[in-house]
C-alpha cells in the first residue's frame, strides 16, 4: 500500500508537519507584493500596513482560542506558533541558505514541500483535469508567484498568514499541455492506477471514480492555519485558471486537535524519523539518517537517473500520493482480542503493548527498543533521543533476537537501519501526510526523484514481502503489521509476543486500506516561471496575453478576500498611451482637476493610466482608443467563430470579453458614454454567452452581469433573471449581491429568502455567507424589534437626495449613476403612535403615514403669507424702459447667467443637430463657452460651445438623461433585457 502511515525514515518526514514550527510567512498576495508598482498610488502603501496590523490580531486571536494550540497564553510573533519537541525541527532560514550554497541549490526555485513539507495546521487537495491547454499554459504563468519556494517557507521575519502553495501534474497533464518528453521514469508515465496490483492494493473497485484512469492531470496543495484561509485562496487560483480546467476531486485535511495534536487516528504520534539530506540539513539530529540530495531532486547528486532526466526536470521532484482510509474500531478491537498476556498486564495494557510492537513505537512516540515494556512520553517528546537507535545493543543478538523490537514492525520494515550492512541510504523518501475526515482517514504525500528506488521499492520489497528483513534467523519474519499489502489477503506475522517470540500471529484483514492516487511531478519553480512555459507556449503556437499583477498586490483580505475574487479576471491590457517600460510622471494637476468625473474601481486606478488619459487631447485620445476597440471586436470575433469550430487552440469568448470589458473601464474613466459603449458591451457579453460553454458558473461570467446590473435602473431584475437560468448559483457571492439589492431596495422578506436558498444549498464559501445572513438578520432586528420581516405595505422607499450619484452635472445632464447604496426609511413599526400632525380642530388623532407630507396643503396656500401683493408706488404705473408691443404684452426680457456651469467637453461628443439648424425663436438664451483651462482633458478645441433651450418651469420632477448615453444605452437601462427573445419577469 502506500504508506508510511506511521512515522520511520521515510516514515514522515512532514509527519504531521502541524505540530511542527508553525512558521509565519508571506501568502500570495504578500509575495506578489515583494515587487512594487510605480503605478500604484502613494495611499495604498497605508492600507498595506492596516491590512498588515488585521492579520497581526487575528494571529493573536487564533493564538489564544484555537484548540490546536498547546500554549495559548503567549505567542511569539516571530517564531513558531506551533511546535512540538518530538518533531524534527525545521531548520532557521540562515542555516538553509548555508547548507543550500553547499550543496549547489537554489532555495528560491524549489517548491517548500519538497525539502521540508509544509506546515500541516489544514491542508487542501484540490485535484484538476486541464480542458483548455492554450488558457491553461498561459494562466499557469500568472499563478506561478504564488507558489511557495523553500526559502519563502523559512522566512521568520515577515509576518502575514502562513499559507503555503504548491503545484504538481501527472504524466497526462504534461502531455495535455504538450509536454511530451519522457521525465526518466516508467511508473510515473503510466500512473498510480496501471500499478495499483504492483502495490498490493486489495482492488481498485473502492477507489474514488477520479483516480480511476489517467483523468487528473495536475493537483494544488494549500496548507495554512485555517480552513478559511485555505477556501479564500483555492477560490482566487480557481479563478485565475477559470475554464481552462475543471475540478474533479477536493480534499481537506486537518490536523487533529488537543492532545491528540500530531498523532494519526490510529493514536501514534507520527512523523519522527525524517532523514537529513547530505549537504543541506546542517545539523542532523541523533539517529537521523542522512540520505543524498539525489534521492529527493531530480538532476541532483545522488540521482540514479540523472543521466536521463530532461534539462527542465531538475530540481523537480516525483510526488506521490495517496488516500488512505484507516480501519480504527476493527484495530483496536483486533488489539484486544489478542492482547499480550504477561506478567502484571491488564487486558488494556496487554493490547497497547500489541499495539506499540506492530507499530515500533509507543503512542507517545517513544521507540519500543529503547522502552521495550511501557510508554515512556519524556522520552517520545525527545527529539533527541527519540530516533538515535539503529537497533544494536550490547548483549542483542540483532539476527535473532525479537525481545525489543519485532523484525516486521512497521518502523522496521520501512527504515532498517543497522539490519542491512552498510546501513541503506539509497531507499528512503520525504514524507508529508495529514488526517482529514471524521472517517479516520489519511492524506498521504512523499517525494522522491525515483519510484523504483524510493516509494514503489519501499511498498512492494520491504513492507509487502514477508522474507524481509533478510539474513534473520527467522527467514520469514513477517509482512508489515500496519502497511504491508497482500492483495486484500490475511497476513501473519512474527515475534509480537517478547514472552514467546516464535508465537506467529495472524491479521485476518487490512487495518490501512488505499482509496486512490496518483503519481505526480513537481517542477521547480523556474521552470513554472519560464522555461517550462516557454516551451509549452512555442510547442502549442499560442500568442497570448497576460494578467498585469496589480489586483494581487493587495494585501490578503483574508475574511473577505473570495467577496473580490472574481474581479481578478477583470484583465488590464497595457496602457494605449504610453510604454509601460519608461517611468512616467504623475501630472497631479491634470487628476485634480477632473477627479470628479473618474468613476471609482473596486481594484483602483493607476495614478500614472490616469494622467497619461487626461492629459492626452480629445480627438487624439478618441483615435488611439478606437484602434484598439477593433483589435479587440476582432478578437471577440475570431473566439466566437473558433469556439463553434470547436478547435483545440481556440480562444476563450469569456476571457475576451472580459478584457474587453476591463480595458474599457480603465481607458474611460468617466464611466459609461456614447464613446465607451460600456452598456452596450457588458449587455453583449452577457447575452451572447448565455449558451456558449461551461460558463454559468464561472465568477468571471458573474463578474460581467455584476457590472451590468450596477447600470440598470432596476438591478434585482437582473438577478431575479440570473437565479431563474441557473447563472452563478453555486458561488456564495451571488446570494449576497442579490440580498443586498433587495434589502437595499426595501425587499426585506425576499432578501431573507435568497440568503436561505444560498445557505441551503451549501454554496462556498458557505461561512462567508452565513456571516452576512447573520449580519442582515441583526440589521432587521435592530430596525424593527417587534416585527417580522415582511414587505413594506405602504409606500416604496425613496432616496432622501433623489438619485443624485455624482457631485457635479454638465449643462447637458448628469454622469452615468455609480451603483451606490441609496439611503431608504427605516421599516415602520404596525403599532406605532409617533403623530406628525395634529388638527387643531379637536378631531381624532391622524395615523402618521396617513398624515403624510401631501395632505397638509399646497405650497402656494402655506406660503401666502409670504406671497407679495402688487400696489402702487405713487400716482401712476411706472415706467418701462421696453416699448409696447402691438398686443400691449411686456416681453420678459430673457435671463441672464450669473455663473459659467462647468461643462465636460470629454462627455459631450458633437451634437447631432448643429447650432445653425436650431430656429432663432428656440434660441433664447446661449450658454457662453467655457473659459479654455491650462490643461486640455476635457476640452476639444475643435468643438463650439452649445446653446441650450430655457423651459418654463414644470412641477413634474423630470427624468433627466445621463451625460453622454446612447438611445440604446438608455433604452438597456430600462429593459436590461430588450434584446432576448422572451422578456423576463419584471419582479424579482
Amino acid at each position: 500500500m502506500t504508506s508510511q502511515l506511521l512515522d520511520n525514515s521515510h516514515e514522515p518526514q512532514c509527519d504531521i508537519r502541524v505540530t511542527h514550527q508553525h512558521q509565519l510567512v508571506p501568502s500570495v498576495s504578500a509575495r506578489f507584493r515583494k515587487s512594487p508598482s510605480k503605478e500604484l498610488l502613494p495611499h495604498k502603501s497605508m492600507v498595506h500596513l492596516v491590512v498588515t496590523f488585521w492579520f497581526l490580531v487575528s494571529q493573536i486571536f487564533t493564538a489564544y482560542g484555537s484548540p490546536h494550540t498547546p500554549e495559548r497564553k503567549s505567542l511569539n510573533l516571530l517564531g513558531p506558533l506551533f511546535s512540538n519537541p518530538a518533531l524534527p525541527p525545521l531548520p532557521p532560514l540562515a542555516d538553509a541558505l548555508a547548507g543550500a550554497s553547499r550543496a549547489g541549490i537554489d532555495l528560491q526555485n524549489i517548491q517548500a514541500d519538497i525539502l521540508l513539507g509544509m506546515n500541516k495546521i489544514a491542508e487542501t487537495f484540490f485535484f484538476f483535469n486541464v480542458q483548455n491547454p492554450t488558457l491553461f499554459v498561459s494562466r499557469l504563468k500568472l499563478f506561478a508567484p504564488a507558489i511557495t519556494s523553500i526559502s519563502q517557507a523559512l522566512d521568520t521575519a515577515a509576518i502575514l498568514p502562513p499559507t503555503f502553495v504548491n503545484i504538481a501534474f501527472s504524466a497526462s497533464g504534461l502531455k495535455s499541455i504538450g509536454v511530451t518528453e519522457s521525465i526518466g521514469d516508467t511508473f510515473f508515465n503510466n500512473g498510480q492506477f496501471a500499478d495499483s496490483s504492483a502495490l498490493g492494493d486489495p482492488s481498485t473497485d473502492n477507489w474514488i471514480s477520479a483516480f480511476k484512469g489517467t483523468d487528473v492531470h495536475g493537483v494544488i496543495l494549500i496548507s495554512g492555519a485555517t480552513q478559511l484561509e485555505l477556501e479564500t485562496e483555492l477560490t482566487l487560483y480557481k479563478g485565475i485558471f477559470g475554464s481552462s480546467i475543471k475540478e474533479m476531486y477536493t480534499l481537506q485535511g486537518q490536523a487533529r486537535p488537543g492532545d491528540q495534536q500530531g498523532h494519526e487516528h490510529f493514536g501514534f504520534m507520527d512523523g519522527i524519523s525524517q532523514p537529513a539530506v547530505a549537504n543541506f540539513t546542517m545539523n542532523p539530529l541523533p539517529g537521523q539518517i542522512t540520505v543524498p540530495l539525489g534521492s529527493i531532486l531530480l538532476g541532483e547528486p545522488g540521482d540514479v537517473n540523472a543521466s536521463i532526466r530532461p534539462s527542465w526536470a531538475k530540481d523537480g521532484s516525483l510526488l506521490v500520493f495517496r488516500q488512505l482510509q484507516q480501519f480504527v474500531p476493527e484495530f483496536n478491537t483486533f488489539l484486544l482480542d489478542n492482547a499480550i498476556e504477561g506478567p502484571g498486564l491488564s487486558k488494556q495494557q496487554g493490547a497497547d503493548l500489541l499495539g506499540a510492537r506492530m507499530v515500533g513505537r509507543w503512542q507517545s512516540g517513544a521507540p519500543v527498543f529503547l522502552s521495550p515494556t511501557k510508554d515512556d512520553p519524556q522520552l517520545g517528546q525527545d527529539s533527541t533521543r527519540n530516533n538515535n537507535f539503529n537497533y544494536e545493543a550490547s548483549g542483542h543478538n540483532i539476527t535473532s533476537d525479537q525481545s525489543l523490537c519485532p523484525f516486521a514492525a512497521h518502523i522496521r520494515k520501512s527504515n532498517p537501519r543497522a539490519d542491512l550492512t552498510p546501513i541503506d541510504t539509497t531507499h528512503h523518501f520525504i514524507r508529508s501526510a495529514i488526517p482529514y475526515g471524521p472517517e479516520a482517514s489519511y492524506l498521504y504525500a512523499i517525494v522522491t526523484s525515483s519510484l523504483e528506488n524510493g516509494f514503489r521499492f519501499i511498498q512492494a520489497k520491504w513492507e509487502n514481502n514477508p522474507k524481509f528483513i533478510f539474513g534473520k534467523t527467522d527467514p520469514t519474519p513477517g509482512f508489515d503489521a500496519i502497511n504491508g499489502q497482500n492483495a486484500g489477503q490475511s497476513r501473519f506475522i512474527t515475534g509480537l509476543n517478547p514472552f514467546n517470540p516464535s508465537q506467529n500471529l495472524t491479521i485476518p484483514t487490512q487495518f490501512v486500506q488505499p482509496l486512490g492516487g496518483e503519481y505526480f511531478f513537481s517542477p521547480s519553480i523556474n521552470v513554472l516561471k519560464s522555461g517550462l512555459l516557454t516551451w509549452a507556449l512555442k510547442k502549442l503556437q499560442i500568442i497570448t496575453r497576460y494578467l498585469t499583477l496589480s489586483f494581487y498586490r493587495w494585501p490578503p483580505l483574508v475574511q473577505f478576500a473570495h467577496f473580490i475574487t472574481s474581479s481578478s479576471e477583470m484583465e488590464i491590457e497595457k496602457d494605449v498611451f504610453t510604454d509601460n517600460n519608461v517611468d512616467e510622471i504623475v501630472d497631479a494637476d491634470v487628476i485634480e482637476a477632473v477627479k470628479e468625473n473618474i468613476q471609482p474601481l473596486q481594484k483602483g486606478r493607476r495614478a500614472t493610466a490616469l494622467s497619461a488619459i487626461f492629459s492626452t487631447p480629445h480627438a487624439q485620445r478618441e483615435v488611439i482608443l478606437t484602434k484598439k476597440r477593433v483589435q479587440f471586436r476582432l478578437q471577440v470575433e475570431q473566439a466566437l467563430n473558433d469556439e463553434d469550430d470547436d478547435e483545440e487552440e481556440s480562444l476563450d469568448p469569456l476571457d475576451v470579453y472580459s478584457r474587453f470589458v476591463a480595458w474599457t473601464m480603465e481607458s474611460y474613466p468617466q464611466g459609461q458614454s456614447a464613446e465607451s459603449g460600456l452598456i452596450e458591451l457588458l449587455e453583449e457579453a452577457t447575452r451572447v454567452l448565455i449558451d456558449r460553454g461551461n460558463y454559468k458558473q464561472d465568477p468571471r461570467y458573474m463578474k460581467l452581469w455584476d457590472l451590468y446590473a450596477g447600470y440598470v435602473d432596476k438591478p434585482q431584475i437582473i438577478y431575479a433573471f440570473m437565479l431563474k437560468n441557473e447563472i452563478a448559483t453555486e458561488i456564495g457571492q451571488f446570494y449576497e449581491k442579490y440580498a443586498y439589492i433587495l434589502e437595499r431596495s426595501g425587499l426585506y422578506k425576499k432578501a431573507d429568502e435568497i440568503y436561505r436558498l444560498g445557505i441551503a444549498r451549501k454554496v462556498e464559501p458557505i461561512i462567508h455567507l452565513k456571516n452576512r445572513y447573520s449580519e442582515f438578520q441583526k440589521r432587521m432586528l435592530s430596525a424593527q424589534p417587534q416585527a417580522s420581516l415582511q414587505e413594506p405595505t405602504q409606500r416604496p422607499p425613496q432616496p432622501i437626495l433623489g438619485q443624485r450619484k455624482v457631485l457635479g452635472e454638465t449643462s447637458r445632464g448628469k454622469a452615468v449613476p455609480t451603483p451606490v447604496m441609496t439611503i431608504t426609511e427605516r421599516p415602520r413599526q404596525p403599532n406605532a403612535r409617533m403623530q406628525i400632525f395634529v388638527d387643531p380642530t379637536g378631531e381624532a388623532s391622524v395615523d402618521a403615514e396617513s398624515s403624510a407630507w401631501p395632505e397638509i396643503g399646497t405650497r402656494v396656500a402655506r406660503t401666502k403669507e409670504n406671497r407679495p401683493e402688487v400696489h402702487k408706488m405713487g400716482d401712476g404705473p411706472l415706467k418701462s424702459r421696453t416699448s409696447r408691443n402691438p398686443s400691449g404684452s411686456v416681453p420678459i426680457a430673457a435671463p441672464r447667467a450669473t455663473f459659467v456651469p462647468f461643462r465636460d467637453e470629454d462627455n459631450m461628443p458633437p451634437p447631432v443637430t448643429t447650432t445653425s439648424s436650431i430656429s432663432f425663436s428656440e434660441r433664447t438664451t446661449e450658454i457662453p463657452n467655457t473659459p479654455k483651462a491650462s490643461f486640455t482633458p476635457f476640452r476639444d478645441e475643435g468643438l463650439e460651445a452649445t446653446p441650450v433651450r430655457v423651459e418654463a418651469p414644470s412641477t413634474a420632477v423630470p427624468r433627466i438623461k445621463q451625460t453622454g448615453m446612447t438611445t440604446e444605452a438608455e433604452a438597456l437601462r430600462k429593459d436590461p433585457f430588450k434584446n432576448y427573445d422572451s422578456k423576463p419577469d419584471d419582479e424579482p
